[in-house]
C-alpha cells in the first residue's frame, strides 16, 4: 500500500508514523524508517491486517517500496536463517539466498511476535516502509540464543536506557545497532553493576602490530542520550552466557 493511499483516511503523521483509525477497533499504520542505512535491521512492531492474531509474516509487513529485484530479507528461525527473496514482477517470495559461499535456505510459512526484527539486504539505501495493524496488547520478547534480531515493538522512539526489560541483560551481553553504511554496525556490551545495566560502547582498533584490539568505552550522559531505537528500526542481539538467564522486553501496546 502506498501512503498517499493510506492518508486518505483521517490520518495523523508523527515522526515517520502514519496511523489511520478505520472503525473502532482497527487503527492501520505505515511506518517510515529513514536512517540512510542500505542494510537495516527491521523490526516487525505492527501485526498483519485483519489477522486475529500477533503472527506476523515479515513478506507481508515490509512494503517493497524503492525495492529491485534480487534483494531480500531474512529472519531467525530456530537458530537458523531463512530468506524471502524479492522480484518486481510478483514480490516478496521464499526463496533460497546465496550469499559469496553461504546458501541461505527459503523461509517456510513462518510466523514471528511482534518485537521480532529482519535483516533486510539491497542493492540501493533509501527508505523502508513497514505496513500493519497496531495493537493495544502488550508484548513481552525472549531473546534466546547466541544471535537474535529484535525489533521496537511500539510506534515511539526508545532511548538504550529506557528498553523495557523485564529479565535483566548479563554482563557481556552485547547490542549491536546498524549506524550507516561507513560505519558498519555499532556494538555495545552491557556492564552490569549490581541491579543497574549500562552500556560501554565496543571501540576495535588495530595497532602498530597489526593485532586487533577491543576496548570499551562507557558512555556519557550525552552519548547515552544520543544513542535511540527509532520506531521500524531493529538490533542484533548476542548473549555472552547462554546458561544465563534469557533476557525478556515487555513491550507496552503498539500505540
Amino acid at each position: 500500500m502506498k501512503l498517499k493511499s493510506l492518508v486518505t483516511v483521517a490520518a495523523v503523521v508523527t515522526s515517520g508514523v502514519v496511523l489511520a483509525r478505520v472503525d473502532s477497533t482497527t487503527t492501520l499504520c505505515q511506518i517510515e524508517l529513514a536512517n540512510g542505512v542500505k542494510d537495516p535491521v527491521v523490526a516487525l512492531p505492527l501485526i498483519e491486517v485483519h489477522s486475529g492474531t500477533n503472527a506476523i509474516n515479515p513478506s507481508a509487513c515490509v512494503l517493497t517500496n524503492g525495492l529491485h529485484t534480487g534483494d531480500y530479507l531474512y529472519a531467525i528461525v530456530g537458530g537458523n536463517r531463512k530468506a524471502w527473496l524479492f522480484n518486481e514482477s510478483d514480490g516478496w517470495k521464499p526463496a533460497n539466498v546465496t550469499v559469496g559461499s553461504i546458501t541461505i535456505p527459503a523461509a517456510g510459512n513462518d510466523k514471528f511476535e511482534r518485537g521480532s526484527a529482519v535483516w533486510l539486504h539491497r542493492k540501493n539505501k533509501g527508505n523502508v516502509y513497514i505496513y500493519g495493524q497496531i495493537t493495544n496488547i502488550t508484548q513481552s520478547v525472549t531473546i534466546s540464543g547466541d544471535f537474535a534480531m529484535i525489533g521496537n515493538a511500539t510506534t515511539n522512539s526508545y532511548l538504550l536506557t529506557a528498553i523495557p526489560w523485564g529479565t535483566k541483560p548479563s554482563n557481556g551481553d552485547k547490542l549491536c545497532l546498524i549506524a550507516d553504511n561507513t560505519a558498519g554496525q555499532v556494538e555495545y556490551t552491557c556492564i552490569r553493576e549490581g541491579d543497574a545495566v549500562k552500556w560501554g560502547k565496543i571501540v576495535v582498533e588495530t595497532n602498530s602490530r597489526g593485532r586487533i584490539i577491543e576496548t570499551i568505552e562507557e558512555l556519557t550522559p550525552a552519548e547515552y542520550a544520543a544513542v535511540s531505537i527509532a520506531p521500524g528500526e531493529g538490533f542484533v542481539y548476542m548473549k555472552n552466557n547462554l546458561s544465563a538467564d534469557n533476557p525478556t522486553i515487555n513491550w507496552p501496546s503498539g500505540e
